[in-house]
């Protein structure tokens, strides 16, 4: 892995193909999974339910909708990106409108352990999201390893 993508994402996670009902339940197992690894707080999966009721992170892009949950830093052990794609679709808010609901397959919940890296990860989260060649390896690759070397090619 790149010297900036190590100061980003020390572990990078992917489960493909996970069947979950809504979002509240997916948030809550992947906090459980990130305390057994020692990644984050033992109340991470709540706090990511309740920063993103209150902050939404459903994104429209050019090639599919997508949702990049996180937390404040301080609920985070050691930086993180987790990549997930679902099965089927579960609804989530808008980032932009929240008023408004959006399905996604695709999720990539960063874990920071310095807030001032989250804009820069997400940028950079942005810029591969919206490139449509990297966009559909995301949704195709049928491998977690083949995803993983995608992901950190964009880091």
């Amino acid at each position: 892995m790149a010297a900036e993508a190590e100061k980003f994402a020390s572990e990078l996670f992917v489960s493909l193909d996970v069947t979950k009902e809504n979002l509240q339940e997916l948030y809550q197992d992947i906090g459980n999974e990130l305390v057994e690894k020692g990644m984050v707080m033992s109340d991470y999966g709540e706090q990511l339910q309740q920063r993103e009721a209150n902050f939404p992170t459903g994104l429209v892009t050019n090639f599919g909708n997508v949702a990049i949950p996180h937390t404040d830093a301080k609920y985070v052990k050691k930086p993180f990106v987790y990549a997930i794609r679902l099965t089927d679709e579960v609804i989530t808010k808008r980032m932009d409108q929240p008023e408004i609901e959006i399905p996604v397959k695709l999720l990539f919940v960063l874990g920071f352990t310095k807030s001032e890296d989250q804009l820069v990860l997400l940028t950079k989260m942005m810029q591969a999201l919206n490139n449509e060649s990297i966009s559909n390896q995301f949704q195709q690759v049928d491998s977690p390893e083949r995803f993983k070397e995608v992901l950190k090619e964009q880091l």
